[in-house]
């Protein structure tokens, strides 16, 4: 059983594609306020529903169908995960939501949710997890329910070849087309905005990759990559060759 391999660092051309935001979800008002309210509260989030089978990419991008899988991870019903028996020289894979306070925040007013980071190990085949559901709470200071948002992902990995771009892995949201790209052993982080409206529902969610300390992105956002099939659709020579770029185990 093979882990994946540390590849030295090419520069590719992705690096000037990261920054543009990508629209994740929008709720129609079902109510016009004569006026505008404003909320106050916080944010909070929690990863369930673990997928402990799946599909990974091989190193030409095919899909293959892992059912032999005993997955090492902690942080079910939490706000982080940690997954994955890590190689030699990394970490296990992480991925957590960091829930943000919010003041005075007007009826369609864009504000910052929170903060998604995450950290892509080398970890060994068989001991990682295939993705679960991401749920948003809203807890308001007047006692207002908002509605949680319940967000499904998967987390993909490829084989590693000793290329950047090929090996980043991602959490893919397909059914709200956007995927996080994250290097090799890095760590990535992105802002989470969205907005409160009508009755109230939350909407117009929005992520923005952000820089680290060195002002490298480590990873990238874009379009939802639907490339393997749901874990419950058991057909992993079907799709034929993927022309999209990720990573994994090997």
């Amino acid at each position: 059983m093979l882990a994946k391999k540390r590849a030295h660092r090419p520069v590719p051309s992705f690096r000037t594609v990261p920054r543009w935001p990508i629209v994740f979800l929008a709720f129609a008002s079902a109510s016009i306020a004569i006026a505008s309210p404003t909320y106050s509260g916080t944010v909070n989030a929690v990863f369930t529903n673990e997928e402990t089978d799946g599909f990974y990419l091989d190193a030409n991008y095919n899909p293959v169908w892992y059912d032999d899988n005993d997955p090492v991870y902690s942080g079910d019903g939490t706000d982080s995960i940690v997954a994955g028996v890590p190689a030699p020289g990394s970490e296990p894979d992480q991925w957590e939501f960091l829930g943000a306070s919010f003041s005075n925040v007007q009826e369609g007013q864009t504000f910052l949710l929170g903060q998604l980071e995450y950290f892509n190990g080398t970890d060994e085949l068989g001991t990682d997890l295939f993705g679960g559901d991401l749920t948003l709470n809203f807890d308001l200071t007047d006692g207002t329910s908002v509605d949680p948002l319940t967000l499904q992902y998967q987390h993909i990995s490829t084989v590693n070849i000793g290329n950047e771009i090929h090996d980043a892995d991602w959490l893919n949201f397909s059914q709200i087309n956007a995927s996080f790209h994250v290097y090799e052993n890095d760590w990535a982080t992105a802002n989470v905005y969205g907005r409160i409206i009508g009755d109230p529902y939350a909407g117009g969610l929005t992520l923005q990759i952000l820089p680290d300390a060195n002002g490298d992105f480590n990873g990238w956002i874009g379009p939802s990559e639907p490339v393997v099939p749901a874990p419950a659709a058991v057909a992993p020579f079907l799709l034929g060759v993927c022309g999209v770029l990720k990573r994994r185990r090997g």
